[in-house]
């Protein structure tokens, strides 16, 4: 059984990770692409250290922070590809909107971790 600190410590990671990818759209908005790409990094570590956690997350939940991670890493792609291009204006939006669908799905599961530690 997982003990408490540990719940906690994975809460408040996830919770880290969900604020640097808000931190991330308001990057995009800003087309910061090179600030961009040191966040992808440290969002990606963050959700991997989540992911790994051992026996708090079931498989599903788990698959959802891979996804969150994939898709982090074909934006650092897209811009890492857009500033070799030297391409003006990448597409802040579309990324955005991606963003904003994996920020839902990991708040989603915030909650649910956090509703679990509550229980105990």
């Amino acid at each position: 059984m997982y003990n408490i600190i540990e719940r906690y410590t994975v809460a408040t990671s996830l919770a880290a990770a969900l604020e640097a990818l808000e931190e991330l759209k308001r990057l995009h908005r800003q087309q910061s692409w090179s600030v961009c790409l040191d966040r992808y990094s440290h969002c990606r570590k963050l959700l991997i250290a989540v992911k790994d956690s051992g026996e708090l997350l079931g498989n599903e939940q788990r698959q959802r922070v891979q996804n969150a991670v994939a898709q982090l890493s074909r934006m650092e792609r897209t811009v890492e590809s857009g500033m070799a291009e030297k391409m003006p204006h990448l597409n802040h939006q579309r990324l955005n909107d991606i963003l904003s669908r994996v920020v839902d799905d990991l708040s989603a599961l915030n909650a649910a971790i956090e509703r679990t530690i509550r229980r105990e």
